[in-house]
């Protein structure tokens, strides 16, 4: 019993330690960067602390009443699933005059969209091309096929959008409504239905609306969604084991294996010894049909399935999404531990600067103590800026106070896994913590329910704080609606509010093209000092065919070749690192600038 309430010290110790200092490094990346997003928030925050310390009975009835609300609602746990999804849906279609269906920008959004183009045409993959090496890019394998170098879930979301709309976004918003929805459900099964609401609701503001999950075609909404149904089954399973939640946690299961197999795995492997440890003396009869024979289903259907899909995407079943890629064009492992490969011939010089400069700093940087622990604040950050931000710091700060709580204690350490094998690894970005999200945020609300029992000289002083957060989410989201020039970021930074106005240059060329008659071959020249990050060359799936194809300059044979194989089409030469960036057409014609209509 001692060496017990001892761990559970030195856990609750530690957690705390993690939490204050995740939070000191937090606040001074405020300060130092001066993000005016965090800043006005931290200012709520801390107007909040001033009142819940001096007036904690103001606006008292009116709260009470919002929480009678909550209460009724939560009552029919259907309603509640469907109205954070709604949420989530109508929040972010009323913005849309403000924020419209966001610009692809980044390497890994415009490999997402091949994959969902592919898909939307009824193509599994599509055949190489035979001047491909013209059209190489990064996260898009040429051979054996040319697709997207990713798992297929993310892609056909952004089919289904296609279909419906013929707008990829459509995809990437519904799965933030799903997603919502779903860790709404999650929440249900861990918490009472008043907090699982209020944690849904904050799910809904804060990633569901205007978060990169949502607003990007990056991915991260369908991983969470598919961690949010194992998570959420857990419990059902534990209290009835009814087939409906097992065949629940198979399709989150399969979401898992399909958006993000390596952060999914820990999760799903942690769901299922759990599984394994609360089922031990049932009935065999009930395991049988309520447990194993759905799940064992739905795990050999999605089996199946990847195995087909990888047999003809990337050559044999067994290659899995990211094997293929890597193994082709990276020298740096995604594990600092593990050797360097060899340094493959690259065609491009683009390609090798990412792969031999950016990509193996980073990995050098992760073999040094130095090195590492700059990687691991920064991940800190990227964590605290997504997930928490100044309006959950406060309930982030009692999760020390949760550790020895039985009801959370396995999510505590499947959560642990987790943040464990992310600091593991070199490279970062929030949505690889997307499987764990519904785990999150029922931690938090477990930290708010705590903090509300705080009082301060015999007043309720957690209460005020508990119930503050949600009106300083709504003030925030109606702050960057009202000013959104106020708060725009020259680049992405991936916090709760993400979105880069306007178009990038390429999209701009694009669309004048797209509305000129004929088809349209840009051979792209880059600088000396390009900025890889700064990717022009991304196709069609069916190049031939395409209104425009993005091709990269290459030596003047291998130029002609590729001019005379587009005969009959219109020829230009774009230069993205001119300022402002040029488009000429060749042949001796008249020059395009960028800028020009």
């Amino acid at each position: 019993m001692h060496v017990k309430s001892g761990l559970q010290r030195a856990v609750s110790a530690a957690s705390l330690l993690g939490s204050l200092l995740a939070v000191v490094i937090a606040l001074l990346w405020v300060i130092v960067y001066r993000d005016r997003i965090a800043i006005v928030e931290g200012l709520l925050v801390l107007a909040s602390v001033a009142v819940a310390l001096t007036r904690p009975k103001l606006g008292a009835r009116a709260l009470d009443g919002f929480d009678a609300l909550l209460g009724r609602i939560a009552r029919k746990p259907q309603c509640s699933v469907w109205l954070v999804g709604i949420l989530s849906l109508t929040g972010r279609a009323a913005l849309l005059p403000i924020f419209p269906a966001p610009t692809p920008r980044t390497h890994d959004e415009f490999s997402y969209l091949l994959a969902g183009q592919t898909f939307a045409s009824g193509k599994v993959t599509n055949p190489t091309h035979r001047l491909w090496m013209h059209f190489e890019s990064f996260h898009i394998d040429q051979k054996p096929t040319y697709m997207s170098m990713y798992p297929p879930v993310q892609g056909l979301f952004l089919a289904l959008g296609i279909i419906l709309s013929g707008n990829a976004w459509i995809g990437v918003w519904l799965s933030a409504g799903l997603m919502c929805a779903g860790i709404c459900w999650a929440l249900q099964g861990w918490l009472p239905p008043r907090w699982a609401l209020l944690g849904g609701l904050l799910v809904a503001l804060r990633l569901g609306i205007l978060s990169y999950f949502a607003n990007s075609y990056w991915g991260g909404a369908p991983a969470a969604l598919g961690g949010a149904l194992v998570i959420g089954a857990l419990p059902r399973i534990k209290r009835s084991c009814r087939v409906r939640d097992s065949v629940l946690m198979g399709l989150g299961l399969a979401l898992l294996a399909n958006t993000r197999p390596y952060e999914g795995f820990l999760i799903g492997a942690s769901a299922t010894l759990a599984v394994i440890t609360w089922t031990r003396g049932w009935p065999g009869r009930i395991l049988i049909l309520r447990l194993i024979l759905p799940l064992g289903a739905i795990t050999v259907l999605t089996a199946g399935a990847m195995a087909y899909y990888d047999a003809r995407v990337f050559g044999k079943p067994w290659i899995l999404p990211y094997q293929l890629n890597r193994a082709t064009y990276a020298v740096a492992p995604l594990l600092p531990w593990k050797p360097l490969a060899a340094a493959p011939k690259y065609n491009h010089k683009v390609m090798r600067d990412f792969y031999l400069g950016w990509e193996l700093d980073d990995y050098k940087s992760a073999r040094s103590i130095a090195g590492r622990f700059e990687q691991t604040v920064w991940k800190m950050i990227s964590f605290w800026q997504f997930f928490v931000g100044p309006a959950l710091t406060l309930p982030f700060l009692i999760l020390a106070g949760i550790c020895g709580d039985r009801n959370v204690r396995f999510l505590l350490i499947c959560g642990g896994i987790l943040i464990g094998a992310l600091a593991a690894g070199i490279f970062f970005n929030p949505h690889y913590a997307a499987p764990g999200t519904a785990l999150f945020f029922i931690l938090l609300v477990q930290s708010m329910r705590r903090l509300r029992l705080w009082r301060w000289q015999g007043n309720k002083t957690g209460m005020f704080l508990v119930r503050s957060i949600l009106p300083i989410s709504i003030v925030m989201l109606f702050a960057v609606a009202c000013a959104p020039k106020v708060f725009a970021k020259p680049w992405p930074e991936y916090s709760w509010y993400y979105f880069m106005p306007g178009q990038t240059p390429r999209s701009r060329i694009l669309d004048r093209l797209n509305k000129m008659a004929g088809q349209h071959l840009v051979i792209v020249r880059y600088g000396a000092n390009h900025n890889p990050f700064n990717e022009w060359v991304y196709n069609d799936p069916d190049i031939d065919h395409a209104k425009v194809v993005w091709a990269r300059e290459m030596t003047s044979e291998q130029n002609d070749r590729l001019i005379i194989y587009f005969g009959g089409w219109n020829i230009w030469l774009a230069e993205p690192d001119c300022n402002p960036p040029r488009l000429t057409e060749m042949h001796g014609k008249t020059a395009l600038g960028e800028g020009s209509r």
